[in-house]
């Protein structure tokens, strides 16, 4: 289909360090990702540190948490979450760095709060 597909980049043991979401035949994909491809990657590697993806919802960040050794997650899309998003994202302590593309400074704010250890970084910050 025009939806994802994930890489994951390997340590020498085999694990996932890395794993990047991108469109399998077009860019950007038609779809959203979806929880079922977030899921299939949660299942296969839940040892990930390091996620890109484009955009998330409220579903997609629920999950997020499950990726227990999660350090760095970077979306290159936008976080349109609300605060039921925001509460799973927060529940992620071993975050670090948080990079998106676009976030409400509301959302950017909560988040900052909630993971005072992560460095957060947004090109756009806006009202809405």
């Amino acid at each position: 289909d025009d939806g994802w597909g994930a890489v994951a980049l390997l340590d020498a043991e085999g694990r996932a360090d890395s794993v990047v979401f991108m469109g399998k035949m077009k860019w950007p994909p038609k779809r959203a990702l979806t929880v079922d491809d977030l899921r299939q990657v949660a299942d296969k590697f839940p040892e990930t540190r390091i996620l890109y993806w484009g955009s998330a919802d409220d579903d997609v960040a629920e999950i997020l948490p499950e990726f227990e050794n999660l350090t760095d997650l970077i979306c290159a899309g936008s976080l349109k979450v609300t605060d039921r998003g925001l509460k799973a994202i927060g529940r992620m302590p071993a975050l670090k760095l948080l990079s998106v593309y676009e976030i409400r400074a509301a959302d950017l704010a909560a988040l900052q709060q909630a993971l005072p250890e992560c460095e957060i970084r947004a090109e756009i910050v806006s009202e809405e």
